[in-house]
């Protein structure tokens, strides 16, 4: 599935882009039988 990473920060020397180094996603979705979670997802920012 299609995850769409929104990104907005109070510090404006980070601009609006994720910072390079490793992350962990997590994503949780509502569905009709209840919140599915999935296990965390590593993903690596280059610049």
């Amino acid at each position: 599935m299609p995850v769409l990473i929104g990104t907005a920060s109070v510090i404006p020397e980070l601009g609006y882009a994720v910072p390079p180094g490793e992350w962990s996603l997590v994503v949780s979705l509502q569905t009709d039988e209840g919140l599915m979670v999935s296990v965390p997802l590593t993903m690596t920012i280059t610049p």
